[in-house]
């Protein structure tokens, strides 16, 4: 029997969980990092460095407002809308999993078009 070693993949990823067993994070601290995770995937969707993302807390929901140049607009919101519901998809469930509800806003691309 022959053994083949797997070579390194980038796509693979590995979460580590740190502190593991105490306390939960505040719902700041969790906006923060969905915030940073946000941002960092629309850099690399739009492909420039322009792309910022603000947060507004409400008193049940928290807004991610994206801020970004009118050419990475479209980049952003993909075909048919596909990129931003994939990423709102994503923001609500890391936001739902820690109890808080969130909606990611996109200039110009209301939250209810599809």
């Amino acid at each position: 029997m022959q053994v083949i070693k797997k070579k390194y993949d980038p796509m693979d990823v590995n979460i580590v969980v740190e502190n593991a067993g105490e306390a939960t994070l505040s719902r700041a601290e969790v906006s923060v990092r969905i915030r940073d995770i946000l941002t960092t995937i629309l850099v690399f969707m739009s492909g420039e460095n322009d792309v910022s993302v603000e947060i507004t807390h409400g008193e049940k929901t928290t807004i991610f407002k994206v801020n970004c140049s009118q050419k990475s607009i479209g980049k952003i919101i993909g075909a048919q809308g596909k990129n931003i519901g994939a990423l709102r998809t994503l923001v609500a469930s890391l936001s739902g999993r820690n109890g808080f509800r969130s909606i990611v806003e996109v200039p110009y691309y209301p939250f209810d078009s599809k």
